[in-house]
């Protein structure tokens, strides 16, 4: 049984030796709340920005295949950052069924890389609309390496298709490690 167990077990103790008790208990739960304090300010804090880009695939058709009765597809192209970084991005993904006329539903994983060779990698799921050739979509950031390593956040996607090119504008927000940099302010 530990000294200060055993004052609350009734033993009865000098005076002395109950205020050492006491401070002795003081001081541990003193330093417990010191080593949460550290432990808490030393875990990385994240950033949070938004970043805008234009995405441009490059007119040539995009490279397809079946499964089953869902086409799937790979496009590249370039992109451009809103702080005029440079990217060349490849998304591979899947027009599904339509459920509703002239709406055709897709999915998207998409890897941006950048000049440095650091990387974003989105995943995005929309509509492409067969009458107005508009895309539509959202999603998410879901990977990133080099200073986007930890990445996380939202993307909006909204575009036009002329016969085999795509542009398409993406709006994002993402949060990052304190330890990656990300686009420079």
């Amino acid at each position: 049984m530990g000294f200060v167990s055993r004052l609350s077990a009734g033993y009865s103790l000098p005076k002395h030796r109950l205020e050492v008790a006491q401070r002795a208990q003081l001081c541990s739960s003193l330093i417990a709340f010191v080593l949460a304090t550290a432990l808490a300010a030393s875990s990385p804090p994240s950033r949070a920005a938004d970043i805008r880009w234009h995405s441009k695939s490059e007119g040539v058709p995009a490279k397809e295949s079946w499964i089953g009765s869902e086409r799937t597809f790979e496009r590249t192209g370039s992109a451009e950052f809103k702080t005029r970084e440079k990217a060349t991005f490849v998304c591979n993904g899947m027009n599904h069924q339509a459920a509703v006329p002239d709406k055709r539903p897709w999915d998207q994983q998409c890897v941006f890389r950048l000049d440095d060779l650091s990387a974003i990698t989105t995943h995005t799921a929309g509509t492409f609309d067969n009458v107005t050739q508009e895309t539509k979509g959202v999603g998410k950031f879901v990977s990133g390496s080099g200073r986007f390593e930890g990445i996380t956040g939202e993307v909006t996607v909204i575009g036009h298709f002329v016969g085999y090119s795509a542009e398409l504008d993406w709006v994002g927000s993402y949060s990052l490690p304190a330890a990656s940099r990300g686009f420079a302010k």
